[in-house]
Protein backbone atom coordinates (compact mmCIF):
# COMPACT_ATOMS: atom_id res chain seq x y z
CA UNK A 1 0.00 0.00 0.00
CA UNK A 2 1.32 3.33 -1.15
CA UNK A 3 2.34 5.20 1.73
CA UNK A 4 1.13 9.13 2.66
CA UNK A 5 2.50 12.17 4.54
CA UNK A 6 -1.04 12.47 6.09
CA UNK A 7 -0.88 9.09 7.68
CA UNK A 8 0.25 9.54 11.47
CA UNK A 9 2.96 7.26 11.93
CA UNK A 10 4.47 8.15 8.40
CA UNK A 11 4.04 11.27 9.70
CA UNK A 12 6.13 10.78 12.33
CA UNK A 13 8.96 8.77 11.10
CA UNK A 14 9.39 11.32 7.95
CA UNK A 15 9.60 13.85 10.54
CA UNK A 16 12.26 12.00 12.39
CA UNK A 17 14.41 10.78 9.29
CA UNK A 18 14.29 14.79 8.10
CA UNK A 19 15.78 15.41 11.74
CA UNK A 20 18.44 12.92 10.91
CA UNK A 21 19.66 14.65 7.64
CA UNK A 22 22.93 16.21 8.04
CA UNK A 23 24.30 19.30 6.28
CA UNK A 24 27.39 17.23 5.30
CA UNK A 25 25.20 13.94 4.28
CA UNK A 26 26.82 13.21 0.90
CA UNK A 27 24.51 12.17 -1.97
CA UNK A 28 24.47 8.60 -2.83
CA UNK A 29 23.30 9.68 -6.35
CA UNK A 30 22.27 13.05 -8.41
CA UNK A 31 23.80 16.27 -8.39
CA UNK A 32 22.47 18.16 -5.56
CA UNK A 33 24.19 18.12 -2.15
CA UNK A 34 22.35 18.18 1.45
CA UNK A 35 21.49 22.02 1.54
CA UNK A 36 20.13 22.19 -2.08
CA UNK A 37 17.74 18.82 -1.32
CA UNK A 38 16.78 20.41 1.98
CA UNK A 39 15.35 23.45 -0.30
CA UNK A 40 13.94 21.58 -3.13
CA UNK A 41 11.79 19.48 -0.80
CA UNK A 42 10.39 22.71 0.19
CA UNK A 43 9.89 23.78 -3.05
CA UNK A 44 7.51 20.81 -3.99
CA UNK A 45 5.51 22.33 -1.05
CA UNK A 46 5.28 26.24 -2.47
CA UNK A 47 5.10 24.41 -5.79
CA UNK A 48 1.66 22.66 -4.17
CA UNK A 49 0.09 25.79 -2.54
CA UNK A 50 0.79 28.13 -5.69
CA UNK A 51 3.52 29.88 -3.98
CA UNK A 52 5.99 28.76 -6.98
CA UNK A 53 4.30 28.92 -10.13
CA UNK A 54 5.85 25.85 -12.48
CA UNK A 55 5.31 25.78 -16.16
CA UNK A 56 3.64 22.38 -17.11
CA UNK A 57 3.43 20.37 -20.03
CA UNK A 58 0.44 17.95 -18.88
CA UNK A 59 0.18 14.78 -20.93
CA UNK A 60 -2.40 12.34 -21.34
CA UNK A 61 0.25 9.61 -20.69
CA UNK A 62 1.73 11.62 -17.50
CA UNK A 63 -2.04 12.43 -16.57
CA UNK A 64 -3.84 8.80 -16.70
CA UNK A 65 -1.15 6.51 -16.58
CA UNK A 66 2.37 7.68 -14.52
CA UNK A 67 0.46 9.29 -12.36
CA UNK A 68 -1.88 6.36 -11.40
CA UNK A 69 1.27 4.58 -11.29
CA UNK A 70 2.91 6.85 -8.73
CA UNK A 71 -0.27 7.27 -6.91
CA UNK A 72 0.08 3.58 -6.10
CA UNK A 73 3.78 3.03 -5.16
CA UNK A 74 5.97 3.22 -8.23
CA UNK A 75 9.53 5.05 -6.91
CA UNK A 76 11.21 7.41 -9.33
CA UNK A 77 14.59 6.18 -10.54
CA UNK A 78 17.43 6.98 -9.08
CA UNK A 79 19.00 9.62 -10.95
CA UNK A 80 16.53 9.21 -13.40
CA UNK A 81 13.58 11.97 -13.09
CA UNK A 82 14.52 15.50 -14.25
CA UNK A 83 12.41 18.09 -12.36
CA UNK A 84 11.01 21.60 -13.23
CA UNK A 85 13.73 23.83 -13.27
CA UNK A 86 11.69 26.08 -11.19
CA UNK A 87 12.17 23.78 -8.41
CA UNK A 88 15.27 22.43 -9.48
CA UNK A 89 18.39 24.14 -7.40
CA UNK A 90 21.09 24.20 -9.57
CA UNK A 91 18.75 26.00 -12.02
CA UNK A 92 16.08 28.29 -10.85
CA UNK A 93 14.92 26.57 -7.55
CA UNK A 94 15.19 28.55 -3.93
CA UNK A 95 18.95 29.15 -2.80
CA UNK A 96 19.70 27.58 0.45
CA UNK A 97 20.69 29.73 3.17
CA UNK A 98 21.68 27.83 6.76
CA UNK A 99 20.77 24.69 6.71
CA UNK A 100 18.87 24.76 9.60
CA UNK A 101 17.03 27.48 8.99
CA UNK A 102 16.05 25.74 5.09
CA UNK A 103 15.19 22.61 7.35
CA UNK A 104 12.75 24.41 9.65
CA UNK A 105 11.09 25.65 6.38
CA UNK A 106 10.61 22.93 5.09
CA UNK A 107 9.26 21.65 8.42
CA UNK A 108 6.84 24.80 8.61
CA UNK A 109 5.87 24.30 5.04
CA UNK A 110 4.71 20.77 6.05
CA UNK A 111 2.97 21.53 9.04
CA UNK A 112 1.00 24.26 7.35
CA UNK A 113 0.21 21.02 4.37
CA UNK A 114 -0.93 18.94 7.49
CA UNK A 115 -3.14 22.30 8.04
CA UNK A 116 -4.99 22.37 4.93
CA UNK A 117 -8.68 21.17 4.81
CA UNK A 118 -9.36 18.14 2.59
CA UNK A 119 -10.86 20.98 -0.29
CA UNK A 120 -8.30 23.24 -0.17
CA UNK A 121 -6.88 23.61 -3.93
CA UNK A 122 -4.04 22.86 -4.50
CA UNK A 123 -2.17 24.04 -7.96
CA UNK A 124 -2.38 21.54 -10.13
CA UNK A 125 0.96 19.85 -10.55
CA UNK A 126 3.05 20.38 -13.82
CA UNK A 127 3.12 17.13 -14.99
CA UNK A 128 -0.03 15.24 -13.40
CA UNK A 129 -2.70 17.95 -13.27
CA UNK A 130 -5.12 18.25 -10.46
CA UNK A 131 -3.83 16.60 -7.41
CA UNK A 132 -5.99 16.09 -3.99
CA UNK A 133 -4.96 16.27 -0.59
CA UNK A 134 -4.65 12.87 -0.20
CA UNK A 135 -3.12 12.23 -3.58
CA UNK A 136 -0.45 15.18 -2.83
CA UNK A 137 0.18 13.63 0.45
CA UNK A 138 1.51 10.69 -1.21
CA UNK A 139 3.31 12.76 -3.84
CA UNK A 140 5.22 13.91 -0.84
CA UNK A 141 6.02 11.37 0.57
CA UNK A 142 7.38 9.31 -2.35
CA UNK A 143 9.36 12.93 -2.81
CA UNK A 144 10.71 12.92 0.39
CA UNK A 145 11.48 9.64 0.97
CA UNK A 146 12.88 9.23 -2.39
CA UNK A 147 15.56 12.61 -1.31
CA UNK A 148 15.53 11.44 1.98
CA UNK A 149 17.30 8.08 1.01
CA UNK A 150 19.58 9.81 -2.01
CA UNK A 151 21.43 11.23 1.65
CA UNK A 152 21.28 7.73 3.47
CA UNK A 153 18.08 8.95 5.83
Amino acid sequence: MKKNILDAKTRAHTLERIAQFKAGSPALWGKMNAAQCMCHLADQLRMAFGQIKVAGVPTFMGRMVVKRLVLLGMSAPKGKVSTAPEIDQLTAGTQPTTFEEDRETLLELLEAFFRKSDTYEFQDHPFFGPLTKNQWGKLAWTHLDHHLRQFGV
